[in-house]
């Protein structure tokens, strides 16, 4: 998120303790933006964004900024917000086949283990105008958040669409863009190579 709606009163005065607890003027920039995003995730007003909320907000209050666990709890929240996330929208079907249909494509994940609701869906690149698009940038997208994430490496991944009579306005926009993908694909093209065939010292070792 660019950045976060102002805080209320009520929420500023329950969230001060904390936010004194920052001591460097950085410090408490960021503790305000953490807390900003929390009030949003939690205004979606969906289980999935009060689960985020919530793990947010414990982390910071046993371990602080440098929490090991601020980094991603805080990524799932921007997410959340950023691909505007509310009742309405509706849970995605993942396309089975190549689709040629006019309408708006994009990259989804879906938590495991859960029914196919909006609060456990994830619109993370998109809209494209095509299923080729969609379906080009899948992979990408999908090993750039389970580097980010190992929740997202048990979701399942596909691609869907939301019908072209939809309003341009309500669409949700992925928070995997184009220069994301771009920095992402020049750094795994930049590691080192790994061969899944055995090498011949373990091929002569079982033998």
């Amino acid at each position: 998120m660019e950045g976060a709606p102002p805080l209320r009163l009520h929420r500023a005065l329950a969230w001060r303790p904390l936010y004194k607890s920052s001591m460097s003027p950085a410090q408490r920039r960021r503790m305000s933006y953490l807390i900003r995003v929390i009030v949003a995730t939690e205004e979606l007003g969906i289980a999935g964004g009060n689960a985020a909320a919530d793990a947010l907000a414990m982390v910071l209050h046993l371990e602080g900024l440098r929490g090991d666990g601020v980094d991603e709890a805080a990524a799932w929240c921007e997410l959340l917000c950023r691909t505007g996330y509310s009742p309405p929208m509706p849970p995605p079907e993942l396309l089975e086949a190549p689709d040629y249909r006019p309408g708006f494509y994009y990259v989804v994940a879906i938590a495991a283990n859960v029914t196919e609701a909006p609060e456990h869906s994830y619109y993370l690149h998109g809209p494209l105008l095509s299923y080729e698009a969609a379906e080009a940038a899948r992979s990408d997208v999908r090993s750039l958040w389970i580097d980010r994430s190992e929740a997202a490496y048990y979701a399942r991944w596909g691609v869907a669409r939301l019908p072209p009579e939809r309003n341009p306005a309500t669409l949700p926009t992925g928070s995997c863009d184009e220069a994301m993908l771009a920095e992402w694909r020049a750094k795994r093209a930049a590691m080192p190579q790994r061969s899944s065939k055995p090498t011949v010292k373990t091929r002569r070792a079982k033998a």
